[in-house]
């Protein structure tokens, strides 16, 4: 998953991208594993298989520019990332709430001109020849371009499954994920847990962390961390709080396989059903799905062994289209 760290000249984003890679320096663009207890937890139980985590490709971009071509060409240059982090210096002269305002509404602006530009085009071809599917097509970006003009993302418009595919060919940027990172001061990092500072809609989320601060915790060693962790009342990473919020923003969860010589971690959106999950692991596994056997995390670790838990029938067997829960660890019967 390709993840761009982008904000204007000393908002902390290099500093964030640091925090969630470790990267050497000079490096803007770096594959970090995530943050997982749970992968830890299953690898002390099976020490003798290896662990494949999920991992997130992230890259440091250079400071937006202000305005004009260089502006609309920086913008466009994110219609690659499947999530965006904005990097907000919320201790500067405006309120993050005017600063995200203002990165949105450009955003919805590059959306508008392309918008536009797909609705000429398609008035020219349906001119030519009437088309069913084309006069849905049309009638949808008409309804979108109502939509950004009245300041609303397109992230936010209730989309029909079947026009998802659709739309995401355009890469409209304000239909990205996005997660807004809020840079406190070190003076105000009592304010990291304040429920306040967090903003959830669809597809946009906030998460506070103190850049300077944070990095130079997760340079330390783990003894001296910890000290320093409680001295300043944090109760996590802010790499583990950040990937977390990727993962709340992108609605994604995690489910694992373990196998004869590995324990894995597989990222899918919430709400897959237990045959997309397999073909997530092999395209093989989702044609000859034959059921799945399931059993949770916390179910596993309490019982301790896969072996006991189907001694002692906690293994559930479900089928084709069962919801795969986030920390499910899953086993598929397949036919090849």
């Amino acid at each position: 998953m390709k993840i761009f760290i982008t904000g204007v000249q000393g908002s902390g984003k290099s500093t964030l991208f640091k925090i969630l890679t470790s990267a050497e320096e000079g490096t803007n663009s770096w594959v970090s594993e995530i943050v997982d207890k749970r992968i830890d937890s299953l690898h002390k139980l099976y020490p003798d298989k290896r662990i494949t985590g999920i991992k997130f490709e992230y890259h440091d971009l250079p400071p937006i520019p202000e305005g004009g071509k260089a502006l609309s060409q920086y913008l466009d240059s994110l219609k690659t990332a499947d999530l965006i982090i904005y990097v907000v210096k919320s201790f500067g002269e405006d309120s993050f709430l005017e600063i995200i305002n203002m990165f949105e509404e450009e955003l919805r602006i590059v959306d508008l001109a392309v918008l536009e530009n797909s609705i000429l085009n398609l008035e020219k071809d349906l001119k030519k020849m009437k088309s069913t599917e084309k006069e849905r097509e049309y009638e949808l970006l008409l309804k979108l371009k109502d939509e950004v003009e009245a300041g609303k993302p397109i992230r936010e418009f209730p989309f029909k499954s079947e026009e998802i595919k659709f739309i995401k060919g355009f890469a409209f940027l304000s239909f990205k994920p996005i997660l807004y990172a809020l840079n406190l001061r070190e003076n105000e990092i009592q304010k990291i847990y304040d429920e306040s500072l967090k903003i959830k809609k669809k597809g946009f989320l906030t998460v506070p962390f103190s850049g300077r601060l944070e990095l130079e915790i997760s340079q330390l060693d783990s003894e001296s961390r910890e000290e320093f962790m409680r001295e300043w009342g944090l109760m996590d990473y802010a790499k583990e709080r950040i990937e977390s919020s990727i993962m709340e923003c992108m609605e994604l969860i995690i489910f694992y396989t373990i196998g004869k010589d590995e324990i894995r971690g597989w990222l899918i959106p919430s709400g897959t059903k237990a045959i997309k999950a397999a073909g997530a692991i092999h395209t093989d596994m989702e044609k000859g799905f034959i059921r799945a056997e399931v059993i949770s995390f916390e179910e596993l670790m309490k019982i301790g062994s896969l072996k006991e838990a189907k001694e002692h029938g906690m293994i559930r067997i479900e089928g084709k289209d069962y919801l795969v829960k986030d920390g499910d660890i899953i086993y598929i019967r397949f036919t090849s």
